[in-house]
């Protein structure tokens, strides 16, 4: 089971999909700037990839903070398959790669009263498409 907050934006062919299927706007080349304005990126090496990625964004991404020896392992078996580490948020995606998250740990946490402050409840709404 995983309980992290995975950053995963997502394949760029399905946004082109989904635009070409009547969703204008939904393109990748509409989303993408949303993204990475929305993005603080962590991880020096990605952070250096300023076509894909964004530093000072209020949506901090980093990898995980401790990685399993299991996980570890994973990904050096694929680098003996010949395989290779990617960036599964930049251009290339099929790979393997430790996760990227969306989480602050500077930042104290919400209490459960704090975030009903900040949602709005509909009772018996329904959604018209």
């Amino acid at each position: 089971m995983l309980n992290y907050m995975i950053f995963n934006r997502g394949h760029h062919q399905d946004y082109d999909q989904w635009e070409r299927l009547g969703n204008p706007g939904w393109g990748w080349k509409d989303v993408q700037p949303i993204f990475k304005r929305l993005e603080d990126m962590g991880i020096p090496e990605l952070a250096a990839d300023r076509k894909n990625h964004n530093v000072g964004g209020p949506v901090s991404v980093t990898y995980i903070p401790w990685h399993t020896p299991l996980a570890s392992a994973f990904l050096e078996a694929g680098d003996e398959l010949g395989g290779r580490r990617v960036d599964y948020n930049g251009d290339v995606q099929a790979g393997w790669s430790y996760l990227q998250v969306s989480q602050n740990l500077t930042l104290p946490a919400l209490g459960i009263n704090d975030a009903f402050t900040v949602l709005h409840f509909v009772d018996k709404a329904f959604i018209l498409s």
